[in-house]
C-alpha cells in the first residue's frame, strides 16, 4: 500500500490538515511505520513498498512498537502502517496482530488504525479485531471509485464493489472506517485533467458517505514505483501542492477529510538499475533526463531550510560529491569558524542544474563529468541559456527567503555569466554579491598562471581571503541593520 507517513502528531503536519483537526488537550497520536515480507498482491502501479521484501522478525516488530510508544505518554491513537496489509496472515501471523492489540490495550490507548486490502478483510479477522476493548479503525486504499482505472490503471487488484462489501463488513462489525484517495498516481489522470477531476469528486463523495475519515493524497513516486520512470521520460509530473489543492475544489473544506499534498520527505531517487555515468559536453547532456527529473522537484518543490537566510551559489568540481574535493574543502573550512555559517547556504550551480547542498551526495549529482575540453563557442553558449533559466526559476521562487545572494567563481566562468543574467532579468542586483574582484582574481592569475586557471583559483589563499571579507562585511551589516530595526520596533 502507499506509504502514509510516520511521527507523532502526524495528523497536523500540513496546514491544511491543522487547520481543520484539533487533538484533544494534552493527548498524542503516534504513527509507526513497520515492514515485514511483501505485500501479497505487488503490482499497484505507483507503488515501490508492496514490491519490497523485508526479512524482520516479528520479535523486531514489537520491539520497535514498544520502543516507540515508550517514547510518549498520554497517547490517544496508535497509526500503524504496515507496507502491506495487517490482516493477510501470511504477511503479519494472526499471533502479532494480536499481541497489537493486546499491547495497545494494556497500555490504556483507546483507539488504534491499522491497514488492509479488500480481500483480507475477513469474518475471521473481524472476530480477532473486535475482541479487545478497544476502537478499531482499518483504513482501505480504495485510491479511486473507478473500476476502469482501479483494474486497468492503478492495478489494485480490486473494485469499487469490493471495496464497498469490505466497508459493510466493518460496520457490520462495530469497526471503523478509513478510505485513502490516490490522486494523479497514472500518467493518463496527468495528462487528462478534467477527467482527472470528474473521478476525484466522485470518489470523495462516496468516501464521505461511508467512511469515518477520509485521507486525500497527492502522489509522489517511490523510487521503485513505475511512476519514477514515468516522471524521467516526462509522461507524467507530480502536482504541486496548489495544484493538488486546486483539483480538489470545495471539498478541502470537508470536516472529513484530511489532505496529504507533500508526501514525507519525498525526493526523486533514480532506481539503481537505471542509474549511470553521464558523461560529455552539450544540449542533450544538459538535459540528461536524471538531470531533469531532480531540477523539476527542487525548481517546482524544494523549499529553502528556513534557518538559512545567506545564499552562496559554488560551482561543481571534478571530484565528487563536491565536498570532497580540495576546493569545496578548502572553503568549508574556511567559513566554518564563523557564527554566520550556520545561516549559509550552498547550492552548487553546475552541468546538472541548481543543486542545494543538502542533496549533493545524491545521484545523479555524484555520476557525472563535464569534459571542459569538448566545448566549443556554441556549448558554451547553450550551456549559458540552459543554466541561467534554471537559476532563474529557482531565484524567482525563492529569492524573497534570502537576505542576499553571494555568486563564488572565477570570473571567466561561463556558470556566473550565467547567475548574473539571472539575477538581472530578474532585477535582483540589489540583493547580489559578486564575490571575487577584478584586482583580486588577476593577482591570483599573475601568481598561479593563465593555463590553472578554474577551481584551483577559488582555493587560493586570496580568493579565500577576499570570500571571508566580502561575506563577513556584508552579513554582518545585514544582521546590524535588523537589530536597529528590532529595536525601534520595540520604542
Amino acid at each position: 500500500m502507499y506509504k502514509r507517513g510516520h511521527g507523532p502528531n502526524y495528523l497536523v503536519r500540513r496546514r491544511y490538515l491543522s487547520s481543520k483537526l484539533v487533538l484533544e488537550e494534552n493527548l498524542t497520536t503516534v504513527s509507526i511505520v513497520i515492514e515485514r515480507g511483501r505485500c501479497r498482491w505487488g503490482r499497484c502501479y505507483f507503488c515501490g513498498w508492496g514490491k519490497r521484501y523485508r526479512d524482520v522478525p516479528i520479535e523486531h516488530l514489537k520491539e520497535k512498537i514498544c520502543r516507540t510508544l515508550d517514547k510518549y505518554e498520554n497517547i490517544s491513537t496508535v497509526k500503524i502502517f504496515c507496507s502491506g496489509s495487517l490482516l493477510d496472515p501470511e504477511q503479519y501471523p494472526r499471533e502479532f496482530l494480536e499481541w497489537l492489540l493486546k499491547e495497545v490495550e494494556n497500555r490504556g490507548i483507546k483507539h488504534l488504525i491499522i491497514e488492509s486490502r479488500p480481500e483480507f478483510i475477513t469474518e475471521e479477522a473481524l472476530n480477532v479485531l473486535r475482541s479487545y476493548n478497544l476502537k478499531v479503525t482499518v483504513a482501505i486504499g480504495l485510491e479511486l471509485a473507478d473500476d476502469n482505472i482501479l483494474l486497468n490503471y492503478y492495478r489494485k487488484g480490486f473494485t469499487v464493489k469490493d471495496y464497498l462489501n469490505a466497508v459493510n463488513m466493518l460496520r457490520r462489525a462495530g469497526l471503523g472506517v478509513r478510505t485513502y484517495i490516490l490522486a494523479n498516481g497514472h500518467p493518463i489522470l496527468y495528462n487528462n485533467p478534467k477527467y482527472h477531476r470528474e473521478v476525484l469528486h466522485k470518489t470523495l463523495k462516496l468516501a464521505v458517505e461511508v467512511s469515518d475519515s477520509v485521507v486525500a493524497i497527492n502522489a509522489y513516486p517511490h523510487e521503485e514505483s513505475e511512476l519514477i520512470k514515468d516522471w524521467i521520460i516526462m509522461r507524467w509530473r507530480p502536482l504541486t501542492c496548489e495544484e493538488f489543492i486546486s483539483m480538489l475544489g470545495e471539498w478541502v473544506n470537508n470536516p472529513k477529510i484530511e489532505v496529504d499534498c507533500e508526501n514525507f520527505r519525498f525526493i526523486p531517487r533514480i532506481p539503481k538499475r537505471m542509474r549511470m555515468k553521464i558523461v560529455g559536453v552539450g544540449r542533450d547532456v544538459l538535459l540528461h533526463p536524471h538531470f531533469e527529473v531532480w531540477q523539476d522537484f527542487i525548481l517546482r518543490f524544494y523549499k529553502p531550510p528556513p534557518d538559512k537566510k545567506y545564499l552562496l551559489f559554488l560551482p561543481c568540481t571534478y571530484r565528487k560529491p563536491y565536498s570532497k574535493s580540495p576546493t569545496h574543502r578548502a572553503i568549508l573550512s574556511t567559513l566554518r569558524i564563523y557564527p554566520w555559517f550556520s545561516k549559509l547556504h550552498l547550492v552548487v550551480v553546475s552541468t546538472p542544474g541548481v543543486v542545494p547542498y543538502e542533496y549533493h551526495t545524491e545521484y545523479p549529482f555524484t555520476s557525472y563529468d563535464w569534459p571542459e575540453w569538448l566545448e566549443t563557442p556554441e556549448v558554451k553558449q547553450e550551456y549559458i541559456e540552459i543554466t541561467r533559466e534554471r537559476v532563474k526559476k529557482f531565484l524567482e521562487r525563492n529569492a524573497d527567503h534570502y537576505h542576499i545572494i553571494f555568486a563564488y567563481f572565477h570570473l571567466e566562468s561561463e556558470t556566473l555569466q550565467a547567475i548574473i543574467q539571472a539575477v538581472n532579468e530578474l532585477g535582483l542586483q540589489h540583493k547580489f554579491v559578486n564575490v571575487l574582484d577584478e584586482d583580486t582574481y588577476r593577482r591570483i592569475v599573475n601568481e598561479i598562471g593563465k593555463d590553472r586557471v578554474g577551481s584551483s583559483v577559488l582555493r587560493h589563499r586570496l580568493a579565500l581571503s577576499r570570500l571571508v571579507l566580502v561575506l563577513n562585511k556584508c552579513i554582518k551589516s545585514i544582521e546590524e541593520k535588523m537589530r536597529e530595526e528590532k529595536e525601534f520596533l520595540k520604542k
